[in-house]
């Protein structure tokens, strides 16, 4: 999924003054092999020597999964805008173009799009997106934010206030003042696989 999902998605973008960061959380399959079979310098892999630390509740777990990895990759990012993407998870053609268009044309600091959440299970979906940053209706898929920001960590402990991780930092960006904007425009598609275990609010 990684190479024929994710990284098949940046590759096909519209802006292509981009690198990639791939951080594995502790891999020991052929992740490696595969990136760099594709032998594109752009792409930086780093495995990770320790998985987790996560909570062994499934919901918990779910909550802060790859949350190390996101902020490895965010701390070694040489680029002034960041945007993050899941191993199985795609962005629209015009991802970057449209949300560096939108941060610079509103001089903000932290810009999203709307995201289609595929259900893979059962084929429906629907759309992630509200103008405000709200609980559920946005994503770390669709958002673009500049490098400067990366003194807001991903909080590992964030489950312990029933937060996925995503959620709670962006929460914390927008209550610490910093400039965000967002379009309606679908910039990404989720491909989810729903947990009966999880707690759905």
């Amino acid at each position: 999924d990684l190479v024929k999902i994710a990284l098949d998605s940046v590759f096909k973008q519209t802006y292509q003054n981009f690198e990639v960061v791939v951080v594995g959380d502790n891999c020991t399959d052929d992740t490696e092999r595969r990136i760099k079979a594709l032998r594109d310098k752009r792409i930086v892999f780093i495995n990770l020597p320790n998985r987790g630390p996560y909570p062994d509740d499934t919901t918990k777990r779910w909550m802060v999964a790859g949350a190390p990895g996101v902020d490895l990759a965010a701390s070694i990012a040489k680029g002034v805008w960041i945007a993050r993407l899941d191993d199985d998870d795609a962005w629209a053609p015009d991802h970057l173009e449209k949300l560096l268009k939108l941060a610079l044309d509103t001089k903000s600091e932290f810009v999203y799009g709307a995201l289609e959440r595929r259900n893979v299970i059962t084929g429906e979906s629907h759309l992630v997106y509200d103008e405000k940053p709200s609980f559920g209706q946005i994503s770390f898929q669709g958002v673009l934010y500049m490098r400067i920001l990366n003194f807001f960590h991903y909080d590992q402990q964030s489950y312990l206030m029933e937060e996925p991780t995503d959620w709670n930092l962006i929460r914390r960006m927008v209550a610490s003042g910093v400039r965000y904007a967002s379009t309606p425009d679908v910039v990404g598609h989720i491909n989810w696989i729903p947990n009966t275990s999880k707690k759905h609010r």
